[in-house]
């Protein structure tokens, strides 16, 4: 099968219990963060992006009990997902389902990315894979939003 065209690595996903925590480890690897963290009530997450380079973790903590984070933080899963930046979101979309990737949910706008709508998908192997709609920049990477 052809390579996914339009798609970019823009993140890594990381589970937490407290970003705090998790920010010290990664300023001692060297790790900045990308301005100030986010909540996002829809996905009932607060997140914080940290970069070293062109690498870019994402920190994610439950809001509440009951989330999308309760099951990898019960079973100790840190690393739990890819973000893909996606020039033809609805493309994107397809190409996932053709790939026998199954939609976790309907695509929804996310606060981390200015509203921009993004999907999650599981892969046969376990990996959660999340798309974000880059679609009209002419920098895919500007669809992180840099808090300051």
């Amino acid at each position: 099968m052809d390579a996914l065209p339009g798609f970019a690595i823009h993140h890594v996903g990381y589970a937490c219990s407290s970003i705090a925590q998790e920010a010290k480890a990664l300023t001692r690897l060297g790790y900045q963060g990308d301005g100030t963290g986010f909540e996002d009530p829809v996905q009932v997450i607060r997140g914080a992006f940290y970069s070293l380079g062109e690498h870019r973790i994402e920190l994610l903590e439950p809001l509440a009990d009951g989330g999308p984070l309760d099951g990898y933080l019960r079973d100790g899963v840190k690393l739990y997902h890819f973000g893909y930046t996606c020039t033809d979101f609805d493309a994107a979309l397809d190409a996932m389902r053709q790939r026998a990737a199954v939609p976790v949910a309907a695509p929804v706008p996310a606060v981390a990315f200015d509203g921009r709508e993004v999907c999650f998908f599981m892969l046969a192997s376990g990996l959660l894979v999340e798309l974000i709609d880059a679609g009209g920049l002419a920098n895919p990477d500007q669809v992180h939003r840099i808090r300051r």
